[in-house]
């Protein structure tokens, strides 16, 4: 059987790497996270922000594939008129949103990593 003719084919590798995508920004926040100390009080507080960031990362990436996505799994007619540059805008899009508040983190855990430095 030829997958890549498959009616959901487009979504799901859209699905996938909007997941990918955006596992990779929690990847890199938690990583930064990782480079404060932990046994300081900015280390807490780092930690619990990347958590933070990680489970509003998944929110977002569940309400956006399910108000982007939603619309065209409901039938397998419209999963086959959907263009190629859809799927793909669609899934840059989530991935873009959870980069950018990936980078605006990761300041703020660079902002606490000197002032631990700084503290001593």
């Amino acid at each position: 059987m030829d997958f890549v003719n498959h009616p959901f084919f487009g979504l799901c590798a859209s699905l996938l790497a909007a997941l990918l995508l955006t596992l990779a920004a929690i990847w890199r926040v938690l990583r930064a996270a990782a480079a404060v100390p932990s046994a300081s009080r900015q280390g807490r507080t780092a930690r619990r922000l990347a958590w933070l960031y990680a489970a509003g990362a998944l929110v977002w990436l569940g309400y956006a594939g399910y108000a982007g996505y939603g619309r065209f799994l409901s039938t397998p007619a419209l999963a086959q008129f959907v263009l190629p540059d859809t799927l793909i805008s669609m899934a840059l899009f989530i991935a873009a949103i959870a980069w950018a508040a990936a980078f605006m983190v990761q300041l703020v855990l660079r902002l606490l990593k000197t002032e631990q430095q700084r503290q001593g």
